[in-house]
């Protein structure tokens, strides 16, 4: 099986976890059978309920610890770029785990029906490669900040911006792009991911924007990234 040196993005399927090596948005599997998985420790106050028609935003929440202010400032780039309500859940705390065991865990987790995806910021210090995880049966993705981070604060705060964003859409069906100026662009190095687009490209926005509205998420009204039109 070949090698990749640049591991960017990968999506965890029911048979294992599925890396992407996302220039291309081709992928390439590496299946670990486990035999049981190490219960997360997780301490998650309940969120707001759920509405009964379903969602009517995204969720955010820190897996670890992670400055505040910074997770507000990403929580504030995705809603105003995208005109969806994004809320931030209650942080989950970690013990321990495996790296796989941990991705599992935490791409498993139950989303309040109130968010039609979750973003989850993993602060912590399993190692494991890849720059975001996806499962798209649950929506959750997992954003690894530690291997995107930097002694420059604002550039990791824009490689968090970017894949924060990048992780939503694609959780709402919306696909890669070959547009640089986009975050939805298939980049593949550190490098790249440093130059691409912070937010999504016009068409890229109105399918997410679309995309939202037909799962009954209401887009935020008068908003000046508002693209979509009934």
């Amino acid at each position: 099986m070949k090698r990749f040196v640049h591991v960017v993005d990968a999506c965890k399927r029911r048979a294992g976890i599925c890396w992407v090596r996302a220039s291309a948005h081709r992928r390439w599997c590496r299946r670990w059978w486990l035999s049981g998985w190490l219960p997360l420790a997780l301490a998650v106050a309940s969120g707001v309920p759920g509405p009964d028609n379903g969602p009517d935003g995204l969720g955010m929440l820190v897996a670890g610890t992670w400055d505040e202010a910074a997770l507000e400032r990403v929580r504030a780039f995705v809603q105003r770029n995208t005109s969806v309500k994004v809320r931030v859940r209650p942080s989950l705390e970690l013990e321990p785990l495996a790296p796989l065991d941990a991705l599992n865990d935490l791409l498993a987790l139950e989303r309040d029906p109130a968010d039609a995806a979750w973003v989850v910021l993993y602060a912590g210090d399993q190692d494991f490669e890849p720059h975001t995880v996806y499962d798209y049966e649950t929506r959750v993705a997992v954003v690894n900040l530690p291997v995107v981070a930097t002694d420059v604060a604002e550039t990791e705060l824009r490689r968090v911006e970017k894949l924060t964003i990048r992780s939503f859409g694609l959780l709402l069906d919306v696909p890669l792009v070959p547009n640089p100026h986009s975050a939805l662009w298939t980049y593949r190095t550190m490098e790249e991911l440093d130059f691409m687009g912070r937010n999504f490209d016009p068409p890229s926005l109105i399918r997410f924007q679309q995309n939202a509205a037909d799962k009954g998420i209401p887009l935020i009204e008068n908003h000046p990234f508002l693209l979509h039109r009934e």
